[in-house]
């Protein structure tokens, strides 16, 4: 059979691989300048609908919140719409937050301010709808010594909870919690931004959550051995972990994770599985994988504690390896997703790719027939494969240190290399890359069906 050239389709160069959220300015405060302390946290919040104004453009940051206002501001914050009352604005809200689980309305006076130990009842119980683990008891017990002042008993479990992440801090140096105190409404705001970086930078890998900042200890412990280690272009240590329902890679540095992707069936994000609509996100480092050609259900995720610069990139036969290894994994992740078989390894394939990746790289183009008008199929040929299909995809960036996940990404949605991706007589992937001299990275995804005597 001859290969099967209308599956091999060319992608187009890009600049970037994951987009930043930029704070809007259309919610502005008349009285809270860009200057204020709580600006960006106070915008943020406005954005995500959890806070609002007085009515007359102001906000009143150093105002006391109340009850019912901050129980608002999580419920708003969890994405919930507040019950039909009929009655006080806040009954909806209150309505809302019990089924939610986070409150016993008969505690609460809703034109009363909030105590500290109150918000972080409600806040600990939103993270926990939302999707984030209980504090075990011992990191219970670790959080309370840590806290000078005297903490109820019954308040223990969602101050740890709280404190731990950094939700709700200490009210001086020694970390006092003085949970019988006010909060003001910039800084409510400021909580509602903390909590939702903690879900937003939690995934659930089949029942067990993995977060940004989650010690390696921690990881091995909650996941065990990974399938592979093996260190990216930015000098991540990433740990990826068997099959590819979902697939799983934890990005580690110093010992800790700082960057996670997941994809495929398995996985789910602030209530959110593979197939559903993608949640909104505010964090500025995570980025939610859209099927642009199946109505944008999401299909993946990224997520980083910080953004990496061309300059954190070093380009090696190894790390250029891990981000073809990476690139794979998701590949056989998306193909499962869609009931189609995942994918054997093929290392002629990979190599054949790698060369032609070099090729691009080392004379300035970028096509899939080479300057001497070698095809995908002589490639193959080349390296020993016997085929019956072939398909092939490549993929650039002219900025490092977009790799195997970004490449993963644009190629998804781009309609011709989705279809190389989910042809369902493909038995072999090998994935190639290679640098030019200018820190850009080729890609290329070389399929086929071997040919049986």
């Amino acid at each position: 059979m001859k290969p099967i050239s209308r599956l091999i389709a060319l992608a187009a160069a890009v600049l970037t691989a994951m987009s930043l959220i930029v704070l809007p300015s259309s919610a502005d405060f008349t009285d809270v300048p860009e200057s204020h302390w709580a600006y960006r946290y106070i915008i943020r919040a406005a954005d995500a609908g959890a806070v609002s104004g007085m009515g007359d453009g102001s906000f009143d940051p150093d105002g006391t919140v109340t009850q019912a206002q901050f129980i608002s501001i999580a419920v708003r914050g969890c994405g919930i719409s507040p019950d039909e009352t009929g009655g006080e604005w806040y009954e909806g809200y209150i309505s809302a937050a019990e089924r939610a689980g986070m409150i016993d309305p008969a505690s609460v006076s809703p034109d009363e301010p909030m105590t500290r130990y109150m918000m972080a009842q409600v806040v600990y119980s939103a993270m926990i709808y939302l999707g984030a683990e209980r504090i075990s008891e011992e990191d219970i017990a670790e959080a309370i010594e840590s806290i000078p002042d005297e903490i109820p008993e019954d308040m223990r479990e969602a101050v740890a909870g709280v404190y731990i992440p950094g939700v709700i801090t200490g009210m001086d140096a020694k970390g006092t919690f003085a949970g019988d105190g006010y909060m003001t409404r910039a800084q409510s705001a400021v909580v509602f931004c903390r909590m939702r970086t903690v879900v937003e930078t939690t995934v659930d890998i089949g029942g067990k959550s993995c977060f940004l900042g989650m010690s390696a200890g921690e990881l091995s412990a909650r996941f065990g051995e990974p399938k592979e280690i093996l260190t990216g272009v930015t000098g991540l240590e990433w740990h990826v972990y068997d099959g590819f329902e979902p697939f799983f890679a934890a990005g580690l540095e110093d010992g800790h994770v700082t960057a996670l992707c997941a994809a495929g069936k398995g996985f789910s994000y602030l209530g959110a599985v593979a197939g559903d609509m993608p949640p909104r996100v505010y964090s500025l480092y995570t980025q939610t994988f859209e099927d642009k050609n199946d109505g944008g259900i999401m299909h993946g995720l990224y997520m980083a504690a910080r953004y990496y610069k061309p300059e954190d990139v070093v380009f090696g036969e190894n790390t250029l390896y891990c981000e073809a290894r990476l690139n794979y994994g998701l590949v056989n992740a998306f193909r499962v997703m869609h009931g189609l078989n995942p994918l054997i390894w093929s290392a002629a394939a990979a190599a054949a790719g790698r060369l032609h990746c070099e090729d691009m790289a080392a004379n300035g183009y970028f096509a899939h027939e080479s300057l001497d008008g070698r095809t995908a199929a002589k490639r193959a040929e080349a390296q020993g494969i016997s085929y019956l299909a072939v398909g092939e995809n490549i993929y650039m960036n002219t900025v490092a240190p977009a790799g195997g996940i970004a490449g993963y990404y644009h190629l998804v949605n781009s309609e011709g290399h989705r279809e190389v991706m989910l042809y369902p007589d493909f038995e072999y992937l090998g994935v190639g890359c290679a640098s030019d001299a200018d820190g850009g990275i080729y890609l290329a995804e070389e399929f086929y069906k071997a040919k049986t005597d």
